[in-house]
Order: structure tokens, then C-alpha cells, then sequence
């Protein structure tokens, strides 16, 4: 009677473990999680993660099995408890990776890598960037130069700061005209990377309603813009 029993609660067991395990799946959308704990492999899933939670994203951009410094990195950093318990308290993961052997990734990983790489104009790994539940940059981080993980992440929280920075700025702006606006907009671009076409979308707000008389800011827009073009 004891072994039945035994034998009765060890299947009942693992059959409870199979219904979660379903449940869970069905939850989580096909090809979001990593294979590392706590990343997420899309970035529309990020973004939507990011807002729910109020949070940025942190995207690490990889050559998980070419890349020396990334594989460092991974090992050094985001391997360690400190960063698996204090980076996820602010950001949403987001691992991005292009390696050799692609047989584990799908279709949509491998285009969505090439899209993201072009869009955020990453032409080295590891680099990582902050952005917020929308996707807009404010922070950029190439390399790795041996930080302890403490370190790491007190930079990549200090970094945060430059979102608010930069969204007050925007708010600002919108409330202003003419060569104030201008100088507002100087401001708040300065605080993101130059690493997205946003640069010349907003040079393009400004020229526009004052086309005829440029403000000194608006040239110097402009040739921002031409640092982020290929």
C-alpha cells in the first residue's frame, strides 16, 4: 500500500508539472525567452514587457560563440548574481545574437538581428544600448574593458538618467517655438546616441516651419545627422 501510494503522489506530481509547464508556454509568446535566464530573444515582446513593467530595455548586441570580448562579458558580467539580481530591478533583457552556428535560432531572429543591428547602427560586438519601451536609445555601450560586475551595472544605472534628461527636454520643446524650440531639440538629441535616423527626423521638424531663416542650431542638427549616415 505505502509503494502504490508513493507511486500515486509521484504521478500526480509530475503530471501537475506538465499542466504548468503547458499553462506557461501557452502564456509566454513562441520564440520571446532566451535560452539564458531571464532574456528575451524579441524585441516587440521587450517593448511590451518594458511598458507593462515601467521599465527600459537593455539590448545586448552578440557573437555568443566568435566574439573574445563578448564571450568575456557574458562570463564576467552578466553571468553573475550581482547583475542577474540588480539589472533586471530596471531592465527589461533583450539578447540580440549573431553567431556562427545559427542552427538554434529562428528565421526570425536571424532577420531580426540584421534589422535592429542596421537600425541602431551597431557595426561592433558586444555592444549594449538602453532604450525605452518604445524603442528610442539613450544610452550606447561598446566593448568591454574588464569592469567588475558592481561597476558594470552602477554605469549602465547611471545611464538612466539620460532618459529623463533627454524626455524632459522633448517635453519641453513641444511647448516651445522658434529658436527656443531649436535649442531644446539641440539639447535633447545630444543626450541620445548617435545611432538612429531620430536625428534627422527631428532636424527636419525644425528646418521645416523656419526653412527661410535657419537658426545657428538648426546647422549644427545637420551636421549631426550626417555623422549617423553610412
Amino acid at each position: 500500500m505505502g509503494m502504490a501510494r508513493n507511486w500515486f503522489l509521484g504521478m500526480r506530481s509530475a503530471a501537475a508539472g506538465l499542466a504548468f509547464a503547458s499553462v506557461l508556454a501557452m502564456a509566454l509568446p513562441s520564440g520571446s525567452v532566451s535560452a539564458d535566464e531571464g532574456w528575451l530573444v524579441d524585441f516587440e515582446a521587450a517593448k511590451q514587457q518594458a511598458a507593462k513593467e515601467g521599465k527600459s530595455i537593455l539590448m545586448e548586441f552578440t557573437g555568443s560563440d566568435w566574439c573574445p570580448p563578448c564571450i568575456a562579458l557574458k562570463k564576467k558580467v552578466l553571468d553573475t548574481d550581482v547583475f542577474k539580481t540588480r539589472a533586471p530591478e530596471k531592465f527589461v533583457l533583450l539578447k540580440l545574437d549573431n553567431p556562427n552556428d545559427k542552427s538554434k535560432q529562428t528565421p526570425a531572429e536571424i532577420a531580426q538581428y540584421r534589422k535592429l543591428a542596421e537600425e541602431y547602427r551597431v557595426s561592433g560586438v558586444p555592444t549594449i544600448i538602453l532604450a525605452d519601451d518604445a524603442g528610442r536609445p539613450f544610452a550606447k555601450n561598446v566593448g568591454f574593458g574588464g569592469q567588475e560586475p558592481a561597476a558594470y551595472v552602477d554605469n549602465l544605472e547611471g545611464q538612466l538618467a539620460n532618459r529623463g534628461k533627454r524626455d524632459e527636454l522633448f517635453a519641453e520643446a513641444a511647448k516651445a517655438q522658434g529658436e527656443d524650440r531649436a535649442k531644446l531639440l539641440d539639447q535633447a538629441i545630444a543626450v541620445e546616441p548617435l545611432i538612429t535616423g531620430r536625428h534627422q527626423q527631428v532636424q527636419l521638424a525644425i528646418a521645416g516651419p523656419h526653412r527661410h531663416h535657419q537658426a545657428p542650431q538648426i546647422v549644427v542638427i545637420r551636421r549631426r545627422d550626417r555623422l549617423v549616415r553610412h
